[in-house]
């Protein structure tokens, strides 16, 4: 983890290299990375190493994730709202710890990773295959994809599409700003589609005791 929690170009080469590199076989058919303009994404190294695990790399432009970003557009309001569900199954519980002050000890992260995972389980196959049609990722007929449609696109959102197409970023001209980083996975905070897509399926409410899974 950087210093201040942000990614930098160090722990995106380790994240190619430990977890992109390490899904499949490096030398497999080619491999699509669809990702932000995030300044980091885009330097001499980090292409370089794509480059060599015979990855394409997508670039989402700066505020297009809501348009452009399957997990914005889809599934990321029906997995957060899974797990909001287990956060508030959790308050409702009375075999709380307390701390010495007598104040409400929070989850341990074993138990956040395990909601983590109950979410994503909530999400079929189906969904996270179908967001990337719906994006244009995997799909150019304009009857699937969601910003074709009449009113799929924002007053300014071809223009900044076509901007972006003229002039693909590199290191220098991406976004740095933290600013610009979307708070969408903020688990928490719901995503800009409240109502996500079809596919996800419903679980009775559970409540897991935090010592089962410490």
């Amino acid at each position: 983890m950087s210093d201040n929690g942000w990614m930098n170009e160090d722990l995106t080469m380790e994240w190619i290299a430990t977890v992109w590199n390490d899904s499949v076989d490096p030398g497999s058919a080619k491999r699509m990375l669809v990702w932000d303009t995030f300044k980091c994404h885009f330097t001499s190294s980090v292409k370089s190493l794509l480059e060599e695990s015979n990855t394409d790399i997508v670039a989402v432009p700066g505020g297009c994730t809501k348009i452009l970003q399957p997990a914005d557009v889809s599934w990321n309001a029906p997995f957060k709202a899974r797990y909001r569900d287990l956060y508030t199954a959790w308050m409702s519980a009375q075999n709380h710890e307390r701390t010495k002050a007598g104040n409400l000890r929070a989850p341990s992260k074993a138990l956040m990773v395990y909601w983590v995972l109950r979410s994503w389980e909530s999400l079929s196959s189906e969904t996270i295959r179908h967001s990337f049609d719906v994006c244009g990722v995997t799909s150019c007929d304009p009857k699937v994809i969601h910003y074709t449609k009449e009113g799929g696109l924002e007053n300014d959102a071809h223009q900044r599409l076509v901007k972006f197409m003229q002039s693909p970023p590199d290191a220098d001209d991406s976004e740095e700003d933290e600013s610009e980083v979307d708070d969408e996975w903020s688990l928490t905070q719901g995503s800009d589609n409240e109502d996500g897509l079809d596919g996800v399926e419903d679980s009775e409410d559970e409540v897991v005791d935090s010592h089962e899974i410490d």
